[in-house]
């Protein structure tokens, strides 16, 4: 993975965090919790949607 396109593509993601005031570290460490309670929350709705935890219903 190199060559002028990820040069470029990784100079606008620096220049854009340097526009809000942010390096790139600080910006990977906010990601990071936010990442984290994502997949939680996905994991969680899996497990409740699982058929062994829903109640049996019976069509009328």
């Amino acid at each position: 993975m190199s060559g002028p396109e990820v040069h470029a593509k990784i100079q606008a993601y620096e220049d854009l965090l340097a526009k809000h005031g942010l390096k790139p570290g600080e910006a990977a460490l906010a990601w990071l919790p936010t990442r984290c309670l994502f997949v939680l929350l996905r994991l969680f709705r899996r497990s409740c949607n699982s058929s062994h935890l829903a109640p049996s219903v019976t069509p009328l």
